[in-house]
Formats: structure tokens, C-alpha cells, sequence
């Protein structure tokens, strides 16, 4: 159930926060519609598991590894572009141009100075996820100095940060290309953030990685001669990101031990299934959740 409503909820978060943003309101009504369309979102998630708890512990890890930075990062991307948008300068090229990297190098110092976390965000290394997402862990490391940003039962430092990981990401994907397009001639901002919106990888990349092997091996393209390194590097040149030495990555699924090794794809049918399901329900009971 958790599963199914995060992503109906999460959905829901994705098209309305791209409405208000493509509407017609001021820069501050559309900050302000977004932070309380979050906060109402985020709040049902919230509730769900305040009232219901957790199935098992690997569920909770996942639920603030993955689930609820999806949330977060969605509203802090929407913060972050509103934000830009209010500064944006008011002169040439050059001063535009300068202007974009010198947000390009704020995301890169804050990725610097949590470099120890966004390792293990991007490296999708499991050995401490005890730790760091899973609420009634005593946190006393000196890693974890600074990270109290948000309210302990809303969510984990450490949940909050990968929230903040994925969406300067995507920041900064939007940031490097409106640089190029800036180059080019092409300013109109608004257009880029809605196409990159839709079509940047901003999940997990072994996920991405589980796809490609899974697309290889049931041999879906090209009837089925297409390589495994031909099917990484089109999948990455797709959503915009490095999926690394495909033996390499098909290693570090292999080797899993704390989790499937199917994780991403076996989620994917679990919420898929789940969703088929509780539309049958849905259909002869009417929900209230949303």
C-alpha cells in the first residue's frame, strides 16, 4: 500500500508543481503555491507512515533512501529554479554565461562539502544505510554534524541530504545546458525546464543500469543483436548520465548481498502490480487518500 500511494502521490506532486510553474502567476505566488502544495503532499506520505509504520526495516530504509527524497527533491528543484529565475541578470551574454556558472560552482562546492555522503550516494554503496535511514538510530558520528535540517519524524539528516543530492543534479543539468543554449542564442529558460524535467535521469543509476541489463538479456532491440555497451551508452546519452563499464556495474549487482539483485526491476513490478490492484479496489470502494 505504502508503495502504491508514494507513487500516486508523487505523480500527482510532478504534474502539479509543473502546472504552477507553467502558469500565470508571479514569481512569489508561484513559490508560495509550491510550498504548500508540497507541504500538503509530503504531509499525506507523512501521515500514511506515522499512522500505518513499516512493514520491516528494509522497508523503511527504502522509504527514506528512495521514496521520500523523491518528494523533498521535488520541491527543493522547484525552490532552487524559482530562485535562479528571481536573480537572473539583466545584461549580455557574458554576464548571463557568468551568471550560470557561478550557480554551476555553488552546487559543486556543496557536493564538495558533503563529499563523504554524495560518495555514497553516487557509488549507491548499502554498508550504512542502517545508519543513516532508519529513524531510531542514535546518529552521534561526527559525519553527521550539520545535517538537522528537517523535523527527526518527517524524515533522516541523511534522507534530507540525498534529497538535496538529487535535485541540485538536476539543477545543475539545467544550469550547464542553458549555459550552452545561452552560447547558442537560445534564451528562453522556461522551455528548457520543461523538457529537462521530463526527460533527465534522476533516479538511482544502477537502476538504469538493471534496466539496460534487463533490455540486453530479454533482447528487446535490434532483435536482440544489440550489445550491452551499445545499450548503456544509448540509454545514458538518453537521460543525460555516465552508467560507467557495463561489467563493471553488472559486478556490483551481482556481488549484492543485503538486497535483491533485481531491486529496481523487482520494485517496478511490485508497483505496478500493486497499482492494478488498487485501481480493481478502487473501482468498486472509492478512496479517500488524495
Amino acid at each position: 500500500m505504502l508503495e502504491i500511494l508514494s507513487s500516486r502521490l508523487l505523480g500527482k506532486m510532478e504534474s502539479e508543481l509543473e502546472e504552477i510553474y507553467h502558469g500565470e502567476e508571479n514569481l512569489q505566488e508561484k513559490t508560495n503555491l509550491t510550498l504548500k502544495k508540497s507541504a500538503h503532499l509530503i504531509g499525506i506520505i507523512n501521515n500514511h507512515v506515522a499512522t500505518n509504520g513499516f512493514e520491516d526495516q528494509e522497508q523503511e530504509i527504502d522509504f527514506f533512501r528512495n521514496t521520500l527524497p523523491s518528494f523533498y527533491s521535488l520541491k527543493i528543484f522547484y525552490d532552487e529554479i524559482y530562485f535562479i529565475e528571481l536573480r537572473m541578470p539583466i545584461g549580455g551574454q557574458k554576464k548571463v554565461v557568468s551568471f550560470y556558472q557561478s550557480e554551476i560552482d555553488i552546487i559543486e562546492r556543496f557536493f564538495e562539502r558533503h563529499c563523504f555522503f554524495f560518495g555514497y550516494y553516487k557509488m549507491n554503496a548499502t554498508d550504512l544505510d542502517h545508519t543513516f535511514f532508519v529513524q531510531d538510530v542514535k546518529l552521534d558520528s561526527v559525519l553527521l554534524m550539520g545535517l538537522e535540517e528537517v523535523e527527526s519524524n518527517t524524515s533522516t539528516p541523511v534522507s534530507y541530504l540525498f534529497a538535496k543530492f538529487k535535485a541540485y543534479e538536476q539543477v545543475m543539468v539545467i544550469l550547464k545546458h542553458r549555459m550552452m543554449e545561452q552560447i547558442k542564442g537560445n534564451i528562453n529558460f522556461r522551455t528548457t525546464v520543461k523538457t529537462l524535467d521530463t526527460l533527465v535521469w534522476t533516479g538511482e543509476v544502477i537502476n538504469l543500469v538493471e534496466l539496460a541489463f534487463g533490455i540486453y538479456h530479454t533482447k528487446q532491440l535490434n532483435n536482440g543483436s544489440a550489445g550491452i555497451g551499445s545499450i548503456c551508452h544509448w540509454l545514458g546519452e538518453s537521460f543525460g548520465v555516465n552508467l560507467g563499464v557495463p561489467s563493471k556495474r553488472w559486478s556490483e549487482i551481482a556481488r549484492r548481498t543485503t538486497m535483491s539483485h533485481t531491486r529496481f526491476l523487482d520494485q517496478m513490478k511490485k508497483t505496478i502490480i500493486s497499482r492494478i490492484e488498487d485501481d480493481a479496489a478502487r473501482k468498486s470502494e472509492p478512496s479517500n487518500l488524495i
